[in-house]
């Protein structure tokens, strides 16, 4: 099956968020039997490399038997190639891959529940127009997104939330969820480094992962989670994984920062820790509440390790609650009860994070989420006939 992938970007190597998923789907893909066709800047050498020219788009178009498509939180209408392709595809069948709805361009622009409280008027009242003026031009990239996806055979959506916005805002009949997941011998048990916190070994190490810019990703509530667990037991250490540039220093006893660690030396750290927090903040600004995939949660629990995540979206649907890890409010007093608890009992967080790394192997690993997607294309293209 030769497969018209369209994202953007340069997946090789794994440098964070989108480009996890796309190396791993093209690698599983490929292990497969397809052969994945994309276009510059990619340099994955398994790929198939079109220049983004007419010539290159013509080339591509010729190729592939399908044209698998990402949808992510970023304008179609400042996407020529996806819309090149998308005219140009002729009686090929369309497969969205639907990651975010084009509302995120709202947060991801400053758009929070105290982006303004600290600004002045004549702030506030340029903010307030800026805002208003970047909802219309989001309002206007759904209607895009809409008017094309009356050619979209398929959906695979990320979630659940996803897919209710890919059936009831996008109108797309076919639809599937298939969540991100992880790699079971890239993050593994096996990558403890017990030198890589030499100086804690005393210490109850909780790790999080996440990105400081982005105001749905909770750092603020680990900010305030370790001024309340300081005064309570100070040997929790909160090991944080900052994947943003911007900050380089958390003035915090009970806070061991790291910065844009590379991909590839991420398992170690998280199989030196002792339980993993998947934490988000609000997500009022979205008519689809929490609607992501969240990669960080599939990569915790593949390390084998307990997982103490938000009680919301595809984390409750994934987490067993107290089986193969725990569930919690945003509330910084249930969460830190929550790891005293996994604290105090080694046996119970040893059970739940063995038997999370085993839903993993079994059911949410890449090879899975790779096989789904294949089988959303050959039933596709079995549908389409010769």
């Amino acid at each position: 099956m030769n497969i018209g992938y369209v994202y953007g970007f340069d997946s090789f190597p794994c440098a964070g968020g989108g480009a996890i998923h796309v190396h791993n789907l093209i690698a599983q893909l490929t292990g497969l039997g397809c052969r994945i066709h994309t276009f510059e800047p990619e340099s994955d050498p398994v790929c198939s490399v079109y220049p983004v020219d007419e010539k290159g788009v013509d080339a591509f178009l010729s190729k592939i038997d399908l044209l698998y498509m990402r949808m992510d939180g970023w304008y179609l209408s400042q996407s020529p190639l996806k819309l090149k392709c998308m005219d140009k595809i002729g009686s090929k069948p369309l497969v969205w891959e639907i990651n975010s709805s084009a509302e995120e361009l709202v947060i991801r622009n400053g758009q929070s529940s105290d982006a303004s409280r600290h600004k002045g008027l004549l702030e506030r009242i340029q903010s307030f127009r800026r805002m208003r003026r970047l909802k219309a031009a989001v309002r206007k990239d759904e209607q895009l997104r809409c008017s094309y996806a009356r050619d979209v055979s398929a959906a695979c959506c990320v979630s659940s939330a996803l897919m209710g916005y890919a059936q009831k805002d996008l109108k797309i009949d076919r639809c599937r969820v298939i969540p991100n997941g992880s790699d079971p011998d890239f993050f593994s048990p096996s990558h403890k480094d017990d030198s890589l916190f030499s100086d804690y070994r005393d210490c109850f190490k909780v790790i999080y992962a996440g990105d400081s810019r982005w105001p749905w990703q909770g750092f603020p509530i680990i900010v305030e989670l370790a001024d309340y667990a300081l005064e309570r037991d100070p040997e929790i250490l909160f090991v944080v994984l900052d994947n943003s540039p911007h900050l380089k220093k958390i003035d915090k006893k009970n806070i061991l920062l790291f910065n844009q660690v590379p991909y590839d030396e991420v398992p170690k750290y998280m199989a030196s820790a002792d339980a993993c927090l998947c934490l988000y903040g609000d997500f009022s600004w979205s008519h689809l509440g929490f609607h992501l995939s969240p990669l960080k949660l599939f990569d915790y629990m593949a390390s084998g390790k307990p997982v103490i995540g938000s009680k919301m979206g595809q984390i409750a649907e994934v987490i067993d609650d107290g089986k193969d890890g725990f569930l919690t409010s945003n509330a910084v007093s249930e969460i830190y009860q929550t790891i005293a608890m996994v604290k105090k009992d080694p046996d119970l967080a040893e059970k739940a994070g063995q038997r999370t790394r085993q839903k993993i192997i079994n059911e949410l690993s890449w090879n899975h989420t790779a096989r789904h997607t294949y089988s959303v294309f050959q039933s596709v293209l079995d549908q389409q006939g010769p």
